[in-house]
């Protein structure tokens, strides 16, 4: 049997190879005759720019600006750490994975050998938002990655020997070379009431599974983790691997962007805030394993969807630094000023991270502010940013209706890449903001209303 332990990831500066022979897996891929086909009649195949039914969670993050720019994860390896594929291998939706290179294998830490296709479909479902790729009908955000897929949960049990599986799968994935790790796994209670753990264990470096998490990201991988479904439950926090130092833990939002209310919520135990971002988790497009492709609702398909889209930001960036590339990943997304505690930095934008990652300096002089609030109507505090650098620094004024000037500062930099500032007006009524960077000025006039009510999300299935 061979074994992939020793064998380390050369973007992350291992020395060792990577081996030419691999398991021989032809018995577990099925033939044709197998082959489950695509269920779904879409009326338009073409529509949302041939992704399908997978349009609102990618363009949520504006995941598909990667894709148009020749980045679909190609060169990027992910694990996969879930309680099984079932009939993943057979699925059409999956060809452009296992029909080439882009398997790089499987294995069975529950059960043991490497067949994970004949048990769970929690993992399918999970994959399908990376790795689909049936145009007109599903495009998953990571279509061209490479993927490892590795059962390190029992569906039918919760036993605390799951964390040591999660362990295992982890230095395995480390061994294997991969760039990232997705997981759509939480421990917080067991079957056995004596093994569960307590909201003071999570603080980032207590359970096996956190720790366990750490000791992976500081090898160098990124770890995308949901933030649990237990937002509307007796429990209602984080779960274990989430809130690790290491791990970037999504939670669930719906398609307006509110949050779900199933999604779990922070701080940890140590007052962190978490989850650390948020993507689509209500109403995600999966598949099943009877090839249809379907809506369902949980954090698991909300950290899919965004570590598919961190593996295209990973190749359009380069592996250089995982600390560089998750802070960028936070500087894009919708409060970067001012996270919480139920979707922590909010939706992030990967059209954003792009241009932060590049230092992009083509941003026009007309107007080269983010979210710029020119006769529009606010109902509660915006962040303004901007790639472009000043030519002193950008100081502001914020004036009401007569001119009195009401707030005033600067646009503080962010890791040299991101210029930005908070504003929020006190009182309902018409504003004005003046911009000038030493060079050139902008204002815009807006209104500012009572803030809203957020609405009330519907209880998760």
């Amino acid at each position: 049997k061979t074994s992939l332990v020793g064998i380390y990831n050369l973007k992350r500066g291992f020395a060792e190879e990577r081996p030419g022979a691999a398991l021989d897996y032809s018995m577990l891929l099925g033939n044709e005759e197998e082959k489950i086909s695509v269920k779904n009649n879409v009326s338009e195949k073409e529509f949302y720019d041939g992704y399908g039914l997978g349009w609102d969670q990618i363009s949520q993050i504006n995941g598909q600006a990667l894709h148009r720019a020749g980045y679909r994860g190609n060169g990027i390896q992910i694990a996969v750490l879930d309680a099984g594929f079932y009939r993943a291998n057979l699925m059409s939706a999956f060809d452009s994975l296992f029909k080439t290179k882009n398997f790089l294998g499987s294995y069975d830490l529950v059960d043991g050998g490497n067949n994970v296709f004949n048990d769970d479909d929690h993992g399918t479902q999970v994959l399908s938002c990376m790795a689909s790729n049936a145009p007109g009908v599903m495009v998953g955000t990571a279509p061209e990655a490479s993927y490892l897929l590795i059962r390190t949960e029992d569906a039918g049990a919760e036993m605390p020997c799951e964390e040591i599986n999660w362990l295992c799968g982890a230095e395995l994935a480390d061994s294997a070379g991969v760039d990232i790790i997705s997981s759509s796994l939480g421990y917080t209670e067991f079957d056995d009431s004596r093994f569960g753990h307590h909201y003071n264990e999570l603080n980032g470096n207590t359970t096996i599974i956190t720790r366990a998490a750490n000791m992976a990201w500081d090898r160098g991988i990124l770890i995308v983790n949901s933030a649990g479904n237990e937002g509307d439950g007796k429990w209602k926090h984080i779960g274990a691997p989430a809130d690790a130092f290491g791990v970037i833990a999504i939670g669930a939002v719906d398609r307006d962007g509110d949050l779900a209310d199933f999604s779990s919520v922070g701080p940890t135990a140590d007052n962190r805030v978490k989850p650390d971002l948020v993507a689509l988790g209500k109403n995600t497009t999966v598949i099943n394993s009877n090839g249809y492709f379907i809506h369902s609702d949980g954090t698991s398909f909300s950290a899919p969807v965004l570590a598919g889209a961190l593996a295209c930001f990973l190749q359009y960036d380069g592996f250089e630094n995982p600390v560089k590339t998750r802070n960028l990943l936070l500087l894009s997304a919708q409060h970067t000023l001012h996270a919480d505690n139920q979707t922590g930095k909010g939706l992030p934008d990967m059209e954003l991270a792009m241009k932060l990652s590049k230092h992009d300096t083509t941003v026009s002089s007309v107007n080269p502010f983010i979210n710029w609030p020119d006769n529009d109507t606010l109902t509660q505090a915006f962040e303004l940013k901007t790639v472009r650098k000043p030519s002193t620094s950008y100081q502001y004024k914020l004036k009401n209706n007569l001119g009195f000037t009401l707030e005033s500062g600067i646009l503080f930099p962010y890791e040299g890449v991101l210029f930005a500032a908070s504003l929020e007006p006190k009182d309902k009524g018409f504003y004005k903001l003046e911009i000038t960077d030493g060079a050139d000025k902008w204002n815009c006039k807006f209104y500012f209303a009572t803030p809203k009510k957020s609405k009330k999300n519907e209880k998760a299935r």
